[in-house]
């Protein structure tokens, strides 16, 4: 073979060569992002499995984000809705994961009032930022708290939850609690995203298997103290004796069971404003 051919022919097979090293790389390089992919669906698909011992009658479903949904009741019939945020809208801060645990009380007196922690105004779930009324911050509260609510809500009932608020606000991780007539939510980071992920390659890694039993039990109990505060009775009274009353009194077990134990269907839509 002429030493023209031959050279010809020695570039041709490298080059064939480079290509076909080339692609199967990047067969390779694919092959593992798919399977990291589905690994990573999985392992999110079952962080609120553990939390399903929490709850009476748990159902769990997918969101579109593949991220858990998980319904259930109360040994009293009260509806539960458990669900997790992904949120990675603000640019300059690490992914958070928040907890979101809505306990469905129906109460159609009930007043509208919502607290966020912290607020940036890129909340997307956050249903405080809808409120038409604001408020200024009561002692014992942390006066960076944002406090909105409906316009029918009196600055009083505000008062009257402050103690119990700000003892649920020092845990620097709850980020929002609302009350309305349709329920009470209460929103909680549980986990924030690793950074090397993050900043190399641009991805939300949580580095959490499975969300504690033990922290869906205490959203409960604290949405369940919300709940009994603003349902009472007597709260939406307004007359001289009302904070006599709200003294006096202490919630008893049967402000807690008025559903008498049947089951109340969760609404469709999230907890709204």
């Amino acid at each position: 073979m002429a030493p023209g051919l031959q050279e010809i022919w020695t570039g041709m097979f490298e080059t064939v060569a480079f290509l076909a090293f080339t692609l199967a790389g990047t067969a390779g390089l694919v092959a593992m992002g798919l399977r990291d992919q589905r690994q990573a669906r999985a392992a999110r698909a079952r962080l609120l499995d553990d939390a399903a011992g929490a709850i009476g009658c748990p159902r769990t479903s997918l969101g579109p984000d593949g991220f858990p949904i998980l319904t259930g009741c109360l040994a009293d019939g009260r509806g539960v809705r458990i669900t997790l945020i992904h949120d990675t809208l603000v640019t300059r801060r690490l992914p958070q994961l928040w907890l979101s645990v809505t306990l469905a009380d129906p109460d159609e007196q009930c007043p509208r009032i919502g607290i966020l922690a912290r607020p940036t105004g890129a909340e997307f779930y956050s249903a405080v930022h809808a409120m038409p009324s604001r408020f200024d911050p009561p002692p014992p509260l942390d006066p960076a708290l944002l406090i909105r609510g409906g316009s029918e809500t009196d600055i009083r009932a505000v008062r009257m939850a402050a103690p119990l608020l700000a003892g649920l606000f020092a845990d620097p991780k709850v980020k929002e609690a609302v009350v309305a007539p349709s329920g009470v939510r209460i929103i909680r980071q549980v986990a924030q995203g690793d950074r090397a992920a993050h900043v190399v390659l641009r991805q939300a890694r949580y580095e959490i298997a499975r969300v504690p039993r033990d922290l869906i039990h205490r959203s409960l109990a604290e949405a369940d103290a919300l709940s009994a505060i603003f349902r009472r009775p007597h709260v939406l009274q307004r007359d001289a004796e009302w904070w006599s009353v709200f003294e006096e009194k202490s919630c008893s077990s049967q402000d807690l069971e008025r559903n008498g134990g049947a089951p109340i269907p969760y609404p469709s839509q999230p907890l709204s404003a």
